[in-house]
């Protein structure tokens, strides 16, 4: 680690104290974001909104919170840490309020996006803080702790959004997380201590905005494409301004002065090659995160309140497995626990994708659990591994810069799983359907197995071929569903395996390779001995 000067960190009591008023915070808004999503049905019903409507709710959140992810370092630079962090987390607070009182749809999906702008702040200033205020031989347990709240959040949103839905409305929903957020400000008003400020930045117009102008596009793009069609005009016209924006930031942050999101941290190779792994991983753990849980539902036929219930091993296996993993990054290299991660992850999918309806629910709860502890592995280290390579002046632009990689490629994650299965879907029942049309024994002995079924069961003869038509093509529609899950579990998995290459310590493996292939140094030719003096002495006199 690169510092400058001999950092002060504070007392182990008023540390551990300022990092429970941090996760206060954090887990404040990781419940809230897992209740919003049970409450949407009701919100639709309660508000008169359609389901276009509603998912704007989702869409506005995402798209504030991903926005301000890169102005952390310059807004950290005219406020100091302190500050902002009690700033975002009154926002957010102030956004929860006022989405629980909201009137119309509108309203709510105004009040979500300002939830979203405190939150897209908070995420990577609790990481930086954390990371500061401890020592260097710990900072890997630090940023541990800053995503242990990520297992409380999912551990135990769902059931509780289950169970307020029940007890009272939608309301509540959003209400829930204020107590906990009010409390972690007052906490961290009193023991949060000051850190050193950046130096103040002049404010980047130009980069604020082509950096909004293409993380709005193109989330937009993201988050609406399946519904609109990736083809129409709508969707390739975000995509063409994303684009164009995209390269005009990329130029003008290049050679500003003072940029707003400092490329320059990109010529670290660690840090490159950590926010590659962040990219490829969260790609694939957002797209399988979504599909299990519709799999579950959509085949496995398990109600919300159930996912929740075999999720809770999981999410509380991921909170012990970031901080037993980071601690373990302090005293190993961190590579080798991002790749045994990965491993983890890549086993479990492979085996995921011959699960079908047959499963046990112990078997898939231990499979959903190493899912969640793979992610839980590799998480941390690959962070301290980026940030190493860091000086702390550049560890705030850095989180920004992470959080915002961890964003986009979420969303990208979510997009393709859902079109990809899909494509499968559609796929697998054109050809079951041409496959049965050619087979005509299996197709006789399925007709038949169905109709002594039913004559079994009671039907009346008249309906029997009907009945018997609709039952196989609800089995052949069941099936295809269940290979195009395991298509995508397959694909993951092999996804997974990919990202294991940039998180291999390729710096010290390229040292090692110079140092063995390095051509020996010649050596000069030594100065004539005593002994070489008298025997060129006596071969002269030979002559």
């Amino acid at each position: 680690m690169q510092t400058a000067a001999s950092p002060t960190f504070p007392p182990v009591r008023e540390r551990w104290i300022a990092t429970g008023s941090l996760l206060l915070g954090m887990v404040s808004f990781t419940i809230a974001a897992m209740v919003s999503n049970v409450v949407l049905p009701e919100i639709m019903t309660s508000l008169r909104a359609d389901l276009d409507q509603v998912q704007w709710i989702l869409t506005g959140f995402g798209i504030a919170q991903t926005v301000v992810m890169p102005m952390v370092g310059w807004l950290t630079s005219l406020t100091g840490h302190r500050v902002l962090y009690l700033g975002s987390l009154l926002l957010f607070c102030l956004g929860s309020v006022c989405s629980g009182l909201a009137w119309s749809i509108e309203s709510l999906i105004f009040f979500q996006i300002v939830s979203g702008l405190g939150v897209g702040l908070m995420q990577p200033l609790i990481a930086v803080i954390m990371y500061q205020i401890f020592p260097p031989k710990q900072r890997g347990l630090a940023l541990g702790l800053s995503m242990v709240g990520w297992s409380f959040g999912p551990a135990i949103g769902p059931i509780l959004g289950g169970y307020l839905i029940e007890a009272f409305n939608w309301r509540a929903g959003f209400y829930i997380s204020v107590p906990l957020g009010l409390a972690g400000f007052v906490a961290a008003l009193v023991y949060l201590p000051s850190l050193p400020r950046p130096a103040r930045k002049t404010m980047d117009q130009f980069g604020l905005l082509t950096m909004t102008v293409a993380l709005v596009a193109l989330l937009m793009a993201l988050s609406q494409g399946r519904r609109e069609g990736w083809d129409s005009t709508y969707i390739v016209t975000l995509f063409v301004v994303a684009s164009i924006t995209t390269v005009l930031f990329l130029v003008y942050e290049w050679r500003c002065a003072s940029p707003l999101v400092d490329l320059r941290l990109f010529r670290f190779m660690p840090f490159t090659l950590g926010c590659l792994v962040v990219f490829i991983s969260t790609c694939v753990f957002r797209g399988t995160g979504v599909l299990t849980i519709v799999f579950m539902q959509q085949v496995l036929e398990f109600t919300p309140l159930d996912v929740g219930w075999i999720l809770l091993a999981g999410n509380i296996a991921y909170g012990i497995a970031v901080v037993v993993a980071g601690r373990m990054a302090d005293a190993m290299p961190p590579n080798v626990l991002v790749v045994a991660g990965l491993g983890i992850f890549v086993v479990a999918f492979f085996w995921f994708a011959g699960v079908n309806e047959t499963v046990t629910v112990g078997t898939l709860v231990f499979l959903l659990t190493l899912r969640l502890t793979s992610f839980g592995i590799m998480g941390s280290p690959n962070n301290l591994s980026a940030m190493q390579a860091l000086s702390d002046e550049h560890v705030v632009m850095a989180s920004g810069i992470f959080s915002l990689v961890r964003s986009i490629s979420g969303t990208i994650g979510t997009a393709v799983s859902a079109t990809f299965y899909e494509q499968r879907y559609y796929y697998h029942v054109q050809r079951y359907a041409e496959d049965n049309g050619l087979s005509a024994m299996g197709l006789q002995e399925a007709l038949a197995t169905v109709q002594h079924f039913l004559e079994w069961a009671g039907e009346l003869p008249a309906f029997r071929v009907l009945q018997t038509d609709a039952v196989l093509q609800q089995r052949l529609l069941a099936e295809a569903t269940t290979v195009a899950y395991q298509d995508y579990f397959f694909i993951a998995a092999l996804i997974g395996a990919l990202s294991m290459l940039p998180a291999l310590p390729w710096i010290a493996l390229c040292h090692r390779l110079r140092a063995l292939f390095a051509a020996p140094t010649p050596l000069s030719h030594p100065p004539p001995q005593e002994d070489d003096a008298v025997f060129e002495g006596v071969r002269t006199s030979v002559k």
